[in-house]
């Protein structure tokens, strides 16, 4: 049983227009240790642990505390990053309801949700070939990784995007037997 942990990054702070070079805020700080103590619980070992983010500064520092502890290096995989939205924020909602409904849905300078779904889908597949009966722990986002939850479940749709908007960390584990999967579960924090 290969098993995948997504770890979506802890409270962001917005004042910086540069998407991937936002830091956590201070309850993000202290928010990420809350999803390292989780991790740590599982007992993972680390000789079976491999640790990847996305590029973004919050998703990688959102794992950094458990990869400190682990000892094992984070992989930064651009393939991973956020649905850059460029939109006023006003329209934000509206843009990001729209590209639910229709995932070849286009705006000005922006990747389509279908190809955000595909380039991670795609990681992640490669992933779990190369590290077969492992754990692999994912830094993500919320966007992202609903991507590649409505892939598994096409079910899972905008109001689900909605309802974990503000839950940061949020952490869903999937589980693959071979490359076959298994199933997804929410489990962190315990809602």
């Amino acid at each position: 049983m290969t098993t995948v942990y997504f770890v979506r990054h802890a409270q962001t702070d917005y004042s910086n227009p540069v998407d991937k070079d936002r830091v956590l805020t201070e309850e993000g700080l202290r928010d990420r240790y809350l999803a390292r103590d989780f991790l740590l619980a599982r007992e993972i070992r680390s000789e079976q642990l491999h640790i990847y983010s996305s590029n973004f500064r919050r998703a990688m520092d959102t794992v950094q505390p458990y990869a400190d502890v682990m000892n094992v290096p984070i992989q930064p995989c651009e393939e991973f990053r956020e649905w850059s939205v460029i939109a006023p924020a006003e329209e934000y909602y509206e843009a990001c309801k729209r590209a639910w409904e229709d995932f070849t849905y286009r705006l000005p300078d922006c990747e389509t949700l279908g190809e955000v779904q595909k380039r991670n889908v795609q990681k992640l597949k490669e992933l779990i070939r190369l590290h077969a009966d492992e754990t692999i722990i994912i830094g993500s986002h919320g966007t992202a990784l609903s991507t590649i939850i409505h892939y598994y479940n096409e079910a899972y749709n905008y109001e689900d995007l909605l309802r974990i908007m503000e839950i940061k960390p949020w952490i869903v584990r999937f589980d693959f037997e071979g490359e076959e999967f298994v199933g997804y579960e929410e489990v962190f924090p315990t809602l």
